[in-house]
Formats: C-alpha cells, sequence, structure tokens
C-alpha cells in the first residue's frame, strides 16, 4: 500500500470511530430511557387497577352510582373505626362512664391521649375516636363493650356477616395493619349505608368540634379544662352538604377516606381507597353523582296515587295512596322511561280504615324494577248503608 492510501485508510478509520461512537452511546441512552419509561407506565397501571378502589352509592337505596375496583380486598386504615363505633353504640350505653384500662394507654398513631383510671362516658370516648382518631379510645371501647378487644372484633365480624358482606375482616378496632384486616370499597359504604341509620352516629361523624372535660380521677391537676377534638374531615367544611364520616391513613394502607354529602332529597356515600388526592378525588366523584343522578320524588305520601273499587262500599271509586315516599337516584334518561305497574287486592271488602293495604305499585326503569311500595286508602271506606243495598237489588 502506497503511502497516500495509508494515510487515506488512517483518516477514515479515525472517522468512522468518532462517528461509530456517538451512535452507540445515543442507542444506550435511548434504551435505558425506554426502560425507565416502560417501568413508570407499569407502575401508574398497576396502581389504577388494583391498587385503588372508588365507589359512590346512593345511601336510602344503596344504588351504585360510581365505582372502579368497588370489590377489591384492601386495607382501610383508621375507617375501620366506622364498624367500631356502630357496634359501640349498638352494643353499649353511650351514657355509661368508662374507667380507662392500663390497655389503652400509650397506643401507637393517633391519640386522644388517655390515662389509666380516667373516666369518660363510652360517648365521649366515641367523639375522641371519630373526630381524632383516638387508637386509644377504640382500646378503651372494645375493652368496655365487648370484654376485650378479642371478643369486640368478633363483634365486628358478626357484624359483617350479618350484613351479608364477602370481602371484609376485621383484626382490630382501630384499622393499625395487619394482613388480615382489609375490606373493599363496596362493603365500606354498605357498612356505614348501616351506620347511618343510626342518629347517634349521625351526630357524631357530622360534628365539626367537641370538647370532653377532664374529671379529677386522682389528686393531680391538669393544665387544661377540656380535652379540645377537631373533626379531620374536611368534607365537612370544604363541601356543599359534607355531613361525614372517617378519614384514614397508614403507609400500607394510604390515604383513604368515606365521606357522605345531602342536598335537597338527595344523599350520598362516597368511599376511597387509597387515593394520594383522596378529599379531591372524593369532591369530584360526589359532585358528579349529584349531577348526573339527583334523587327524584316520584311518589309522596299523601298524593293521590290513583282510584279503586271496593266491593261492599257506599262509592263507586276510593282514593289510594303511597304508604312511604317513593324517591330514587335517576339519571333524565331514566327518568323518562319510568313505567308504573299497580297490583290490587280483588278480594277487599268494605269496611276499610284510612292506611289500610290494598295493594301495591311497583316502579321500572323500562325493565328494571327499581322500586316497591304498599298502596293504602287515603280515607275510611264506609259499607253501604242497608237502604242502598234494598235499592240495588230493585
Amino acid at each position: 500500500m502506497d503511502g497516500f492510501n495509508k494515510c487515506f485508510c488512517k483518516s477514515y478509520e479515525k472517522r468512522k470511530i468518532k462517528f461509530i461512537m456517538p451512535l452507540t452511546v445515543m442507542v444506550l441512552i435511548i434504551s435505558i430511557l425506554w426502560l425507565l419509561l416502560s417501568y413508570f407506565l407499569s407502575c401508574s397501571c398497576t396502581y389504577a387497577a388494583s391498587g385503588s378502589s372508588a365507589i359512590v352509592i346512593d345511601s336510602r337505596t344503596g344504588r351504585i352510582l360510581y365505582e372502579n375496583n368497588k370489590d377489591e380486598r384492601l386495607p382501610m386504615a383508621s375507617t375501620t373505626k366506622i364498624m367500631t363505633a356502630l357496634i359501640a353504640i349498638e352494643k353499649g350505653n353511650l351514657d355509661s362512664c368508662v374507667k380507662i384500662p392500663k390497655e389503652a394507654v400509650g397506643i401507637e398513631g393517633s391519640s386522644i391521649y388517655l390515662k389509666e383510671g380516667e373516666l369518660l362516658t363510652l360517648r365521649e370516648l366515641l367523639y375522641g375516636l371519630m373526630l381524632q382518631s383516638g387508637n386509644d379510645a377504640s382500646i378503651a371501647i372494645a375493652i368496655n363493650v365487648g370484654g376485650s378487644v378479642e371478643e369486640f372484633v368478633n363483634l365486628m365480624n358478626a357484624k359483617v356477616a350479618e350484613l351479608g358482606l364477602k370481602n371484609t375482616h376485621f383484626e382490630n378496632p382501630n384499622g393499625l395493619h395487619n394482613e388480615n384486616h382489609y375490606t373493599s370499597s363496596f362493603d365500606l359504604a354498605m357498612i356505614t349505608k348501616y351506620a347511618y341509620t343510626k342518629d347517634d352516629f349521625r351526630e357524631i361523624v357530622g360534628t365539626k368540634n367537641f370538647k370532653i372535660p377532664y374529671e379529677k380521677f386522682d389528686n393531680s391537676e391538669t393544665e387544661n379544662k377540656y380535652r379540645y377534638l377537631k373533626n379531620k374531615n374536611k368534607i365537612l367544611n370544604e363541601f356543599e352538604g359534607g355531613i361525614g364520616v372517617k378519614t384514614g391513613y397508614t403507609k400500607d394502607a394510604g390515604r383513604c377516606l368515606v365521606s357522605a354529602a345531602k342536598r335537597r332529597d338527595s344523599e350520598i356515600i362516597c368511599v376511597v381507597l387509597n387515593h394520594p388526592d383522596m378529599f379531591s378525588d372524593s369532591k369530584r366523584y360526589m359532585e358528579n353523582a349529584f349531577k348526573e343522578f339527583p334523587t327524584r320524588r316520584l311518589i309522596s305520601k299523601g298524593d293521590v296515587a290513583g282510584q279503586i273499587k271496593i266491593a261492599g262500599s257506599n262509592r263507586e271509586y276510593h282514593e289510594i295512596t303511597v304508604q312511604n315516599d317513593i324517591m330514587y337516584p335517576m339519571s333524565e334518561s331514566e327518568f323518562k322511561n319510568v313505567k308504573y305497574v299497580y297490583e290490587y287486592d280483588k278480594t277487599l271488602k268494605a269496611p276499610l280504615k284510612s292506611g289500610d293495604k290494598v295493594g301495591k305499585i311497583k316502579v321500572y326503569i323500562k325493565n328494571q324494577l327499581i322500586s316497591e311500595e304498599n298502596l293504602v286508602t287515603i280515607n275510611d271506606v264506609n259499607e253501604k248503608e242497608l237502604m242502598d243495598q234494598f235499592q240495588n237489588i230493585a
């Protein structure tokens, strides 16, 4: 090879190396970025598909207005205390005096700082449980109502079975993490729906601030005369119609929230499990539910729902009404497709009293039964007088 060719080849080889090296680095960088992007996308999909759950229901009918992974079993953190409060309300005497046991002192997590031997009513402990999320209050309640924490937890799980729920199991009354302590958003919504049938529950979870007086149980002096409790649930202050119910957080459960709100005839319950922005998400879900599925009053008790013939009565027709209001959450298009089917008891004879059952009314959206209610007389139904009966014979 002559000198010129040698120089040319060496120059070409240098340029080739300079060209190849940047290309190799570029491919490597792109590969790394793609792997990182794939990883983050897979994490995001896992969170959305199986790491979180949400539901909105109508609190009266239980109709599901929105749901995402409603049956997935997830940890629930302090939303556990909804069931704790429910059992205490059903099984305990809220005005009874509770002497705080040593087992309830110094419990990890949120606390109302109970002292051994201190005296509080069960009702005051419930406010400490639901407003301040006191884990110590949960233990004091469990021992007072159940005799022991274990027996109280048995009562909690018995209530789950009674309500027919399949994806909930309790291991403690406060929600501290345990692999066998879980619920689903659907189950927790049903538990809350049932709890809302209790006036004491409604009153407690809807309270923004509460104070508990310190009782002197020994000769020591307390710096303050009251424990001042502030509800941690921002829904009460930041969402129109907010009426409850409970926040929750642990590292394993993430941020959990059960909310409730009432506007006009509509009352809804929202549950979010493992939602980092739990308040904003809950507000959005509930706002959409109120807008898309307002509760419509189809027939009110006392309104004339029809007329009926009754054998042996002194009038040809008698006005009837529903025994209870018929209300149901539905969209505008559903409302336009409501159908009523009347079923009368053809064996009825006069006389009847006002409010006596004469049949039932079934309400359908297209072919789906959404409500069923008794039909009753509005006024007394009297028998024909003897003279009228003779005239009919004649």
